[in-house]
């Protein structure tokens, strides 16, 4: 059984965790309605490069991304000390700050099924604390590692069909 320090730091890591990653999402849409323009993929790589050279340059699109990209430090943490088992159920509740600045910033409707959803998913997460959290040993360099490999692959993979499909 982990010390409660260790599981109450591990949450509030997935909390923070969670705020990034959805947070990210309303700054990224925030600066896609400030007319950032479509990926088209039919005009070439040039064409592609020029659109992201357009999105970096909007403050909103580019806090966003890095906000989502600084959000998995928090996130790796927190694997490492309760785990996978409370750091993602933890993570997913962070969808009540996309729907609620979806709902402020975005100006979003918010219907009778979204708030049920949020309700049993905060149930839900509610229910996992109950469950007793076992020690937890993860080396977080390999989760890193793996990580970079998994990325490097999916993008030459999608270079490899991008190329395929220009043909």
């Amino acid at each position: 059984m982990i010390d409660p320090l260790t599981i109450f730091s591990g949450i509030t890591l997935s909390i923070i965790a969670a705020f990034c990653f959805n947070y990210s999402i309303i700054l990224n849409k925030k600066g896609l309605l400030q007319g950032l323009p479509d990926i088209n993929f039919d005009q070439g790589v040039k064409s592609v490069v020029k659109s992201f050279i357009l999105f970096f340059k909007n403050r909103d699109w580019t806090i966003g991304f890095f906000l989502g990209v600084i959000g998995y430090l928090p996130y790796l943490i927190s694997m490492n000390l309760v785990g996978i088992v409370v750091t993602q159920p933890v993570t997913s509740v962070g969808l009540v700050v996309l729907v609620y600045f979806a709902h402020k910033k975005l100006n979003e409707k918010i219907g009778y099924t979204e708030i049920a959803s949020i309700a049993l998913m905060i149930g839900g997460t509610i229910l996992i604390a109950f469950a007793q959290v076992s020690d937890i040993f993860i080396e977080i360099l390999n989760i890193a590692l793996s990580l970079i490999l998994f990325n490097l692959l999916l993008i030459g993979i999608s270079i490899c069909l991008y190329i395929v499909a220009l043909k």
